[in-house]
């Protein structure tokens, strides 16, 4: 019987943007964000497999920086270096296909109310892992 074990996109991703001149984290955020700024926050919400071998990775992007505007555009530089992934071997994980389902967009945070954040969403077609039991 196969079992499901998804690829940490959280830690894809992050590595991925990091290698690229993105500063990421995958959770827990630093205890202090405002010296991290800017900072995105690799976050996966589920997915599903698509076919035996193709698995869809929801991601949602939170960035923090010290204004909004900055928030916005940083959010979609970190979803364009996200997209770039396609065709990639990221991980040991092979990438197909990186598509932008939400432009960015601010987003408040109440945890960390004075400091602006955007938010945007990916799907990410990847790989899937497969595992015998």
């Amino acid at each position: 019987m196969q079992i499901l074990v998804p690829v940490d996109m959280a830690e894809l991703g992050r590595t991925w943007l990091s290698e690229n001149g993105c500063p990421a984290c995958a959770e827990p955020l630093p205890r202090e964000l405002a010296d991290s700024l800017p900072l995105t926050l690799v976050q996966p919400f589920g997915g599903t497999r698509d076919v035996e071998v193709l698995d869809r990775h929801a991601v949602r992007l939170y960035t923090w920086a010290d204004t909004y505007e900055d928030a916005i555009t940083e959010c979609g530089r970190a979803a364009a270096v996200l997209k770039a992934m396609e065709g990639h071997i990221v991980n040991g994980t092979q990438v197909y296909s990186v598509v932008v389902s939400a432009l960015p967009y601010p987003a408040h945070d109440p945890l960390h109310e004075d400091i602006p954040r955007a938010c945007t969403t990916l799907d990410i077609y990847a790989r899937a892992t497969i595992t015998e039991i």
